[in-house]
């Protein structure tokens, strides 16, 4: 199977572009949220999630600034951008992996095609994409299981006498 939706697709809600574009990690927490109440989980949260996502990101900035670091002690040359774009990549492929985490298990889910490389590197160069994508096909499937359980026959009443 494949997704609902092209990754670039344009026919997104406004609100999910608007925040997966300026505060991605509130809507990770969201999606993460969102399918754990789909799972029936009790009092979901997107609070833990959202951390963890800003965590993953100041944990690649700090190990590839250290790695910058001891690269300039080494005798390395590296110019300020050089030594931001490696942060900002280092950042980056850190969400990737904790944000591709969650789209596998979520492809897992509704068994979409893909695997989990392909996740980590969808959200590592293009996370707020991935994000939208991933808000609307839980709504789709949302909306699927709702339907699904509004046209289960009632359980069987029996009359007493």
């Amino acid at each position: 199977n494949m997704w609902n939706t092209s990754l670039f697709c344009v026919n997104y809600p406004f609100e999910d572009v608007c925040v997966s574009g300026v505060f991605p990690m509130i809507q990770y927490g969201h999606n993460v949220a969102k399918l754990e109440s789909i799972e029936n989980k009790t009092y979901p949260s997107c609070l833990p999630h959202c951390c963890g996502y800003i965590g993953s990101y100041m944990l690649g900035i700090l190990y590839c600034s250290v790695l910058g670091s001891v690269m300039i002690n080494n005798g390395v040359q590296l110019t300020y951008n050089s030594l931001n774009i490696l942060t900002n990549l280092g950042a980056a492929s850190n969400v990737g992996c904790y944000a591709g985490q969650f789209r596998t298990k979520l492809r897992k889910k509704y068994d979409i095609d893909g695997s989990f490389t392909s996740d980590c590197i969808i959200h590592t160069f293009a996370s707020p994409c991935a994000l939208c994508q991933e808000s609307y096909t839980l709504s789709i499937n949302e909306r699927k299981e709702d339907e699904m359980n509004e046209l289960k026959a009632p359980y069987i009443q029996l009359m007493e006498q």
